[in-house]
């Protein structure tokens, strides 16, 4: 793991190696992201790690919250399809707040 702003050294911030091409080109298959395990509350348009039973693993997708109860789990990858699914049937571990790309760009989303 690549070493990360020590302002992330606390209690809730877990670091996740992202696999798969779901979320290509904005992170990268083998980038790392941290997650705030403490921040669940879904900020529509925002980076989340999901688990879905349905898919056996945990992803990172852009959440967008619907009027209908429902989430809409975005791919930036356009040959990956969105998956819709109800507000019961997620696990949100939590919302993405730094991605190391393995390139010379970190993206910091937020100040934690």
């Amino acid at each position: 793991f690549a070493l990360f702003p020590k302002r992330f050294y606390k209690k809730g911030i877990i670091a996740i190696t992202v696999h798969g091409n779901a979320m290509f080109d904005y992170i990268p298959d083998g980038s790392q992201v941290l997650v705030n395990t403490r921040d669940k509350g879904i900020i529509s348009g925002e980076l989340y790690a999901i688990y879905l039973p349905t898919e056996e693993h945990y992803m990172i997708r852009r959440v967008i919250s619907h009027d209908d109860n429902k989430y809409e789990l975005i791919s930036v990858n356009p040959s990956v399809p969105n998956i819709f699914i109800s507000r019961q049937e997620n696990t949100i571990l939590g919302r993405v707040v730094w991605i190391n790309t393995n390139r010379l760009l970190i993206k910091d989303l937020m100040v934690a």
